[in-house]
């Protein structure tokens, strides 16, 4: 057990909330892209399709579990070592969709706000270490 404070618990509901909106976007999106057709409205999506893999879909997954499980962690206070080491994780995954998305479209500065959470959830938690 640890001593939260409210930075920790406020990140971690909106953890809560984005995991659950993330893990029904992306299945959403995954099979709403697998129904379509290779053109649409005269755009060839079939670049936008062969983008839409199962890998891809499991990683969206997965990145939702963590943030579900970092942010129920961090709301509860149970286990400060299941926290740290699921950020760490859910951190990693940020990076790596941040080279994804450097690799696909380039630097966007927009793409720096994916990292604003997990810093203050690490935050957070490192000020509620006891």
């Amino acid at each position: 057990m640890f001593k939260q404070n409210k930075l920790l618990k406020v990140v971690s509901i909106i953890f809560i909330v984005l995991a659950v909106m993330g893990a029904i976007g992306t299945v959403g999106s995954y099979f709403m892209l697998q129904s379509m057709g290779d053109v649409v409205n005269g755009v060839d999506m079939s670049a936008v399709k062969a983008m839409a893999t199962p890998l891809t879909l499991l990683q969206g997954l997965f990145s939702s579990l963590l943030m579900l499980v970092c942010g129920i962690f961090g709301l509860n206070g149970k286990s400060f070592k299941v926290c740290l080491i699921g950020m760490i994780i859910y951190l990693v995954i940020v990076v790596i969709a941040f080279i994804q998305s450097i690799m696909l479209v380039g630097f966007q500065v927009f793409s720096i706000i994916d990292f604003i959470l997990p810093i203050l959830y690490l935050w957070g938690l490192y000020q509620s270490k006891e």
